[in-house]
């Protein structure tokens, strides 16, 4: 289970050799009101969150069109061959959207091992973000302070666990590398993430939805 979740983990954070976005500051309420919105009340359910994005207007990337999400997608494909099964099973959607003014991808993935529950993670993305962003609004929607905090040249990521308020979620992770951050080189982006990982229902809760 520690790997499959690992692999999710991975298959949703790792965008790598992103063509430049256009710089920004980050409004840190808007980016997690939109990450609350679209991730959060189906986040125990693949084609939950699917439906629900385009019901909030997120619009499926078309494929090839976007060089950040060809190489998120390879990085993914890499490490289920590494890390999983022939009897794995994996899917995977993007979709972009503009955020107050600004372009945002939503990534959802779903990995599933014989045996063991799926895992779905949602991702929210503004990959022309120029600075981190105040814990407290995840902190407001995870329900909890921070279990832990890391810095290390120009890469800070905050990290939630599981919570009362978001039964199903294992993880919950907010990331920021900084454009000239030496971490560039092994994670491949600049800019914010934030995203969540869940665990889906047996077969016979496949029409249940998660609520916040």
């Amino acid at each position: 289970m520690h790997v499959l979740r690992t692999f999710a983990v991975a298959a949703a954070l790792m965008p790598a050799f992103l063509t430049p976005a256009l710089a920004h500051e980050p409004d840190g309420a808007t980016f997690a009101a939109a990450f609350r919105e679209a991730c959060v009340p189906q986040r125990m359910s693949y084609e939950g969150i699917l439906g629900l994005a385009g019901s909030l207007g997120w619009k499926p990337v078309v494929p090839g069109s976007s060089q950040e999400l060809s190489a998120i997608f390879g990085l993914a494909d890499a490490a289920l061959a590494e890390e999983g099964d022939a009897d794995w099973s994996f899917d995977r959607s993007a979709f972009d959207r503009i955020v107050a003014g600004k372009l945002h991808h939503l990534v959802v993935t779903r990995v599933q091992a014989p045996g063991v529950a799926p895992v779905v993670s949602c991702a929210l993305y503004d990959l022309g973000a120029t600075g981190g962003i105040d814990p407290a609004p995840v902190a407001g929607l995870v329900g909890a302070p921070e279990e832990r905090y890391f810095v290390n040249s120009g890469l800070h990521a905050h990290s939630w666990g599981e919570t009362p308020a978001l039964p199903g979620t294992f993880q919950t992770v907010l990331t920021f590398v900084a454009e000239d951050s030496p971490h560039v080189e092994k994670t491949g982006f600049s800019g914010l993430v934030l995203k969540i990982d869940s665990t889906e229902p047996g077969a016979d809760a496949a029409g249940t939805a998660a609520t916040d």
